[in-house]
């Protein structure tokens, strides 16, 4: 870091973690009758910058009586254990679970600059957590990072860099998830809603129009050079030889991520807790029966209470609406059409991206600021 001292984070900042409420204690959780809703922060909570809302809420009794803990607005948060080193920033006053550590700034620390930095050491971090139950690190470890510390106007200048290059992407990523919308939005307009069905389309089971699938365990056929993806509901977790899926396949999740159907354009090896879907093609596009699959709600054929989980003899009930294949094949070309765009957007994106990675080095190397 050349000119800049170096501090260990742990003497500038407060870092504690978080707790998480017995939910066998009815009180410490809304809607429960403990008091005042208090934000809880999970890791899937974390998806942006700032977190300005929580999925789930405690009550102050929580508070009063459990490990958690209300951290205040402008508090980084810095994950601990399971998704190491994800890095977000409080816009609310809330509580953490255990995997969060929350790290008070105090006021000779840029709040963004100290996010950035945390941001751009990501991979040594987790390269640390290797080897390490569930790459987990601990509070006394993140107390020992060594940190930059140059001047407030130096840090200032380089937030306002990084935070410049943030929102380009931001912007482009915005960008393409409109694309996702305009997608969703011509299907509505060509076929209504798949659930209703009040264009009053035939209606099929999915045991009538398509195949499921089981996935296989994979440790037998993975291969450093394998030729084919290993998918699971997560997405590729490595290569194979051989292939349980052809081309254009959808992915569902049998346990765990249910509800996050996405598409697979070449051939796979799907995992043996995703389920594969290939449809007919004399009677179901692929494209349309993807579609579907988003609108779909899984959740109401979850039976289990702990981990999220799916029947293929429930899936293959499954009523779908058949609008004639004529339609369906144009809307597939309108979907061709958009992904071509989508693809471009995204390729400038990743160079984006790259960018923003070699400008943070620089950044935080004083390169740019000497």
């Amino acid at each position: 870091m050349g000119k800049w001292d170096m501090v260990r984070l742990g003497d500038v900042c407060e870092i504690k973690s978080g707790g998480t409420p017995s939910r066998a204690e009815g009180k410490y959780w809304i809607p429960g009758e403990g008091g005042a809703p208090v934000p809880w922060v999970k890791i899937s909570d974390m998806k942006h910058k700032y977190v300005a809302d929580t999925e789930e809420n405690i009550t102050t009794t929580a508070l009063r009586e459990t490990s958690a803990k209300l951290f205040p607005a402008g508090t980084i948060l810095y994950t601990i254990f399971a998704t190491l080193g994800r890095v977000a920033v409080l816009s609310i006053d809330a509580a953490t679970n255990q995997a969060i550590a929350g790290i008070i700034v105090p006021r000779q620390i840029n709040t963004d600059f100290l996010y950035y930095y945390l941001m751009s050491i990501e991979k040594q971090v987790l390269e640390s957590g290797r080897g390490v139950a569930q790459n987990n690190i601990n509070l006394s470890i993140l107390r020992e990072f060594q940190i930059p510390l140059p001047l407030l106007p130096t840090q200032q200048k380089i937030a306002d860099v990084l935070n410049r290059a943030s929102a380009l992407i931001e912007k482009r990523k915005s960008q393409i998830a409109k694309l996702d919308l305009l997608v969703k939005s011509r299907f509505v307009e060509m076929f209504g809603d798949p659930v209703r069905n009040p264009m009053g389309w035939e209606v099929k089971a999915w045991n009538d129009v398509l195949k499921i699938k089981n996935g296989k365990d994979h440790k037998k056929v993975s291969s450093q050079g394998g030729k084919y993806p290993i998918i699971g509901s997560g997405g590729c977790m490595g290569y194979a030889n051989e292939y349980l899926c052809e081309a254009n396949s959808i992915i569902i999740g049998r346990k765990g991520t249910i509800d996050k159907p996405f598409i697979v354009r070449e051939k796979f090896w799907n995992v043996d807790t995703a389920f594969g879907l290939e449809s007919y093609a004399r009677i179901l596009n692929f494209e349309y029966l993807l579609l579907f699959c988003k609108f779909f709600d899984f959740q109401k054929l979850n039976k289990t209470v702990t981990i999220p989980s799916l029947t293929k003899s429930d899936l293959l009930k499954i009523p779908i609406p058949l609008p004639p294949l004529k339609l369906q094949t144009q809307f597939a070309d309108f979907v061709r059409a958009v992904d071509k765009s989508k693809a471009e957007m995204q390729a400038g994106l990743n160079k984006i991206e790259l960018l923003y990675k070699s400008l943070m080095q620089k950044c935080f190397s004083g390169e740019m600021f000497k």
